[in-house]
């Protein structure tokens, strides 16, 4: 599908998925072509996703989901020093987003290209 993309003109794709940032080189060669990737991580406290999917997740799910999202950011953790940390507590995505766009300088390019 990015190829189809790509022959139009687009130049950027953002990726989201939690192990991504552990697959960079792999995606990059599926993507193919001149690829530059900048994986960014979105972490948060224990405490902060505990909270978070406690307002989503209900009864026995929820401490199914809250070891599981533990056991992800431990092995998250491991991720090279190629990745950037994002923290995202006490944020607001207009503000996570924000930072993102600002590491991947993906700002500095003119107003008006959205490719």
């Amino acid at each position: 599908m990015w190829t189809n993309y790509r022959a139009i003109g687009y130049s950027r794709l953002i990726f989201t998925n939690t192990v991504s940032v552990l697959q960079v080189a792999e995606l990059a060669a599926a993507i193919g072509g001149d690829v530059r990737p900048f994986p960014v991580l979105l972490t948060a406290t224990d405490a902060t996703a505990a909270h978070r999917l406690g307002q989503r997740e209900i009864g026995t799910a929820l401490a199914e989901h809250i070891d599981r999202s533990n056991l992800a950011a431990r092995r998250l953790a491991a991720a090279d020093g190629s990745v950037s940390i994002v923290a995202t507590d006490n944020r607001s995505v207009t503000e996570v987003a924000g930072e993102v766009l600002r590491m991947t300088r993906w700002l500095d390019v003119r107003q008006g290209d959205v490719r």
